[in-house]
């Protein structure tokens, strides 16, 4: 294959992949507004260092939430995007009965929208340094749902979060709730406080839900050491990154949601095929690393696909039928003349 039929073979979108994703990550003037410690002396330095460390830590999605604010998120946003990194904007919601809840929105949303949100939580004085919104938990899921946002439960199993700031029957409601999506957690579910565990593992006959909430790390981000922690970022599988992506990996944690990177077995792998001439001349494929399907109707080539590949690559079919389809579409289809380059 040649190198400009390659590049273009590897520019088509080839499905859903794992994407490192930081769903806390906080502005300069957090920083300074909660007295946090900090190397940096103005927001252009800090926002420079953090997409830095984003592109060197292989980060490539964001979300940036500031308490009920977002107007010191917009430069980090803007340099995190010219940067080819994906931005969900939104911010840190606490709610009136103690619990703090991420609130994201679609990457192209613009922050006007957010800030009307952040009013409709009763929240209009900024002056404020931490405040409280007037929605519990349960009513700020059901708003979420009418701003098209989608809410991650911060730091579950710590201070502020539902297993240690709810108990009894007001725990079980919130997350049993389908709006209850997704829990930031601490260190690995398998190894948390006994008295939590049961229910992070869906084990916990109280708790148990048929669809459980993702379990996620999303540790806050104050600094560009924050976004090597293992902590801070969650491995999350998506076409492209998307609210609704991002929704239906959290439906899905089990496929779609790793807390640590997967440490893959080495292994060949077929990246792109091309064919010059013949019945599917001028085609590229852009394979995926992990799942392929080929979906057509009679005669649109899918055989002729798998047929090019062990073609190619000199596998021989097993057993007899399939040797004799093989043959009559490499001699039939394929025919002489045709180019394939994997």
């Amino acid at each position: 294959m040649s190198e400009s039929e390659l590049k273009e073979a590897l520019a088509i979108p080839n499905g859903a992949r794992f994407y490192r994703c930081a769903f806390q990550v906080n502005p300069f003037q957090y920083l300074v507004r909660h007295k946090k410690p900090t190397a940096f002396t103005s927001e252009a330095d800090y926002n420079e260092a953090m997409v830095k460390a984003l592109l060197e830590n292989e980060i490539g999605v964001i979300a940036v939430t500031d308490h009920y604010r977002t107007r010191h998120s917009a430069t980090l946003i803007k340099a995190a995007q010219e940067a080819g990194i994906s931005v969900f904007p939104g911010f840190e919601a606490s709610t009136k009965d103690g619990l703090h809840f991420l609130c994201l929105f679609s990457p192209e949303t613009d922050l006007a929208k957010i800030d009307r949100c952040i009013g409709d939580c009763g929240i209009h004085d900024e002056t404020v340094l931490s405040p409280i919104g007037k929605h519990d938990c349960l009513e700020l899921l059901k708003e979420a749902g009418k701003w098209d946002a989608l809410c991650i439960a911060a730091h579950a199993d710590e201070d502020n979060g539902v297993l240690v700031s709810l108990s009894g029957q007001s725990r079980v409601n919130v997350w049993k709730s389908e709006a209850f999506l997704a829990c930031a957690i601490k260190g690995d579910p398998t190894k948390a406080d006994e008295k939590h565990r049961l229910i992070l593992l869906n084990k916990d006959s109280v708790y148990a839900r048929e669809r459980p909430p993702a379990l996620i790390h999303a540790k806050d981000v104050n600094g560009p050491d924050d976004l090597a922690k293992p902590d801070a970022t969650t491995w999350v599988k998506m076409s492209t990154p998307s609210l609704s992506g991002l929704r239906q990996a959290f439906l899905d944690p089990d496929s779609r949601i790793r807390l640590e990177k997967a440490q893959d077995a080495p292994q060949k792998e077929i990246l792109a095929i091309h064919w010059l001439s013949g019945f599917l001349a001028d085609m590229r494929i852009h394979f995926n690393p992990n799942l392929n399907v080929i979906i057509g109707g009679r005669g649109t080539g899918k055989s002729t696909i798998i047929e090019s590949i062990r073609y190619v690559l000199s596998l021989t079919p097993t057993g007899d039928e399939a040797q004799k389809s093989h043959d009559a579409i490499v001699r039939e289809v394929l025919k002489n003349g045709t180019k394939i380059s994997i």
